[in-house]
């Protein structure tokens, strides 16, 4: 816990949008946030507000521009870093709020308990920590992802109920995030919609976080019985009970709700009188999906997995995440819901028929760019001059990355030269030399601080990034592995620690490093053009001269074929949870689509930026890295149909 941050007020912010909350910078005639027009007796002074820390600044390196939501244990921020280019959300937590010191010592052991939680978690269906601090003796801070849409509850207060596909996607993305908090053993015990946030992102156009890991209610409201810890309308049984024996199979009865909730409208036992729902929670069968739907009904599977989820006794249930995780992608194969005529269906607040009306620009250089001119699909980020004479001496790129997150991307010259270069701060970093013919592939491995590339000799080389950055420019590499192939595609395979490579011949083959050999996982096929490794599932994402393209599980070496490229892919990238894939060829088509069954969400059908790579970042946001006149630039590609 960081001691004594300081805690100053801004000086430029003075007044404030009293509809969105925002504290502006200038006297603007209408709130750059919400277009909310300026009040005739002008925007509310900042010290009038009744935002305490709206306007402040913390430890001099993020202003609290926005305020967010009032909780039961806190008020959340929008903190804007002042050294970087990044939003963030800081929740502040008062342990006096409530005016009994009996609360103060529990929550504050609560606060504790969620930065412990939430600081080990590493999976991005989880809202990240970034740090803690301690302003006073009472007051705590905990600065963590800033997520850019709205709480599940939110969206079923607008649409009533979502479509089946749709809400397995959902229960699929957050069993994914409690898995690893199940493994690291913290049980959320308050899983309900409001602790799921939806945000607008491109592939499916949402992408499912879950809040408050640790934190629950003590006192008020429907959160607060005799010691109940939780939200009685998504409890378990042993919750409600107060079994002290209760374990990560209460999340999955909770989990359960939320499905039942959004497939019906309704949770599993409604009402506002906390013990008759907990006593229905304990003592009645949750009802049948079917019985409560009156038009459109789901199959028995469907229906059999939210019982199994709702069974009152916990071994009844699943046995964990990864069972009704894979339960769920079983379910997305097939075609479980029986649309009849009905006017009243669900709303499908993801259409995938909107996602496809895309508008494409052609964008020679950031620098050229009006507001207007910038697409609603791809937006510039970053731009920066490599330095002499390196600008001038790059005719042409071999090889090129971007790293999964957009943090640092490497490019490959005629001269067997790779170029690192970090994308969040200084721009270029280091020459790295060592390859003996022409780079053909190229791979950024940050948990190994490794960058590799491979070249028409078959070599493989790698570099220490750590080493590289200490000695500068021209550091040499290692040799990490041979192949009697040219090889094409490189990738890195983080659940078996081992590179995999796409060759000339069609080969793709991963390197064992105790055997020190290669493994064939597909031969024969025509040549490798560009190839991904899922960082959770055991599936690769193959490319191939002529446009096609392949998922391969590894495990069995079964090939499920997919719609072809309109030419060779040439960058492929598969997103943190190993659940979305992205595409683009040499002619620059993107393309992202699903990895559990094929399905392409949306294509943006043009080249834009002069792309040379893609990557997504830990939110599942699709960027794109091009090269253009001596200048490297990081693009973002969105769907910007919203999600309501």
């Amino acid at each position: 816990m960081k001691p004594s941050p300081t805690i100053t007020a801004s000086t430029d912010i003075k007044i404030y949008c009293p509809v969105c909350t925002l504290g502006l910078k200038e006297d603007h005639e209408d709130c750059p946030e919400c277009h909310n027009t300026k009040p005739d007796a002008g925007w509310p002074l900042l010290e009038n507000s009744p935002y305490p820390w709206l306007g402040k600044i913390l430890d001099g390196r993020y202003v609290l521009d926005q305020f967010l939501g009032d909780g039961a244990t806190g008020y959340v921020y929008r903190a804007k870093a002042l050294q970087i280019q990044r939003l963030f959300a800081a929740k502040i937590v008062d342990t006096r709020r409530y005016g009994k010191p009996e609360f103060e010592a529990e929550l504050v052991r609560r606060f504790r308990m969620e930065v412990e939680a939430m600081s080990r978690l590493r999976n991005p269906h989880v809202v990240n920590i970034y740090e803690a601090m301690q302003l006073q003796d009472s007051i705590f801070v905990v600065v963590m992802d800033f997520v850019d849409g709205r709480t599940l509850q939110d969206l079923l207060d607008r649409v009533g109920r979502i479509k089946l596909q749709r809400a397995l996607d959902i229960i699929r993305q957050v069993a994914n995030g409690l898995y690893e908090a199940h493994a690291l053993g913290f049980i959320h015990r308050d899983l309900k919609p409001d602790n799921i946030m939806i945000e607008r992102l491109p592939a499916s156009g949402f992408f499912a976080k879950i809040l408050d890991f640790g934190i629950v209610h003590v006192t008020g409201g429907v959160a607060d019985t005799q010691g109940f810890r939780g939200t009685p309308l998504y409890a378990s049984p042993e919750q409600c009970v107060g079994d002290p024996k209760i374990d990560h199979r209460s999340d999955i009865y909770s989990l359960g709700c939320v499905f039942f909730h959004l497939i019906t409208g309704q949770p599993p036992f409604p009402g506002t009188e906390s013990l008759q729902v907990m006593e229905s929670h304990v003592n009645k069968q949750a009802p049948k999906v079917n019985d409560v739907l009156t038009r459109t009904k789901v199959s028995p599977s469907v229906e059999t997995l939210i019982g199994r989820m709702l069974s009152k006794d916990p071994n009844d249930r699943p046995a964990n995440m990864s069972e009704v995780i894979k339960t769920i992608d079983r379910l997305l194969y097939e075609s479980q819901l029986e649309e009849h005529t009905n006017p009243a269906a669900p709303m499908d607040v993801f259409s995938q028929d909107a996602s496809r009306r895309l508008e494409t620009a052609d964008f020679p250089s950031i620098a050229s760019l009006s507001e207007s001119s910038v697409s609603k699909v791809v937006r510039p980020m970053v731009e920066f001059q490599l330095p002499e004479p390196l600008n001038t001496e790059i005719k042409a790129l071999t090889a090129s990355t971007l790293h999964r997150q957009g943090e640092y991307a490497a490019i490959a010259d005629q001269k067997r030269r790779v170029h690192l270069m970090s994308l969040q701060n200084e721009g270029f970093l280091v020459t790295l030399e060592g390859a003996q013919n022409v780079v053909t592939a190229l791979h950024i491995d940050l948990r190994s601080k490794r960058v590799f590339a491979a070249d028409l000799d078959g070599r493989v080389i790698a570099w220490s990034m750590e080493k590289a950055e200490t000695e500068g420019d021209q550091s040499s590499g290692e040799t990490f592995c041979n192949l009697s192939d040219r090889i094409f595609a490189l990738s890195f395979d983080h659940r078996l620690q081992r590179v995999v490579v796409g060759t000339e011949r069609g080969r793709v083959a991963a390197f064992d490093p105790k055997k020190n050999a290669f493994v064939d996982l597909v031969v024969n096929g025509p040549s490798v053009s560009a190839l991904a490794v899922s960082p959770t599932e055991n599936k690769a994402f193959v490319g191939y001269w002529g446009g096609g393209l392949e998922i391969v599980e590894l495990h069995n070496k079964k090939v499920t074929k997919l719609t072809p490229m309109p030419s060779n892919p040439k960058s492929l990238v598969i997103s943190d949870d190993g659940y979305i894939a992205a595409v683009m060829d040499e002619k620059g088509t993107v393309r992202i689509l699903s990895l559990v069954n094929g399905t392409t969400y949306f294509e943006v059908p043009a080249e834009v930026g002069h792309l040379k790579s893609l990557a997504f970042d830990q939110n599942s946001q699709l960027l794109g890295m091009g090269v253009v006149d001596g200048a490297v630039q990081l693009w973002e590609i969105k769907n910007q149909q919203d999600i309501s």
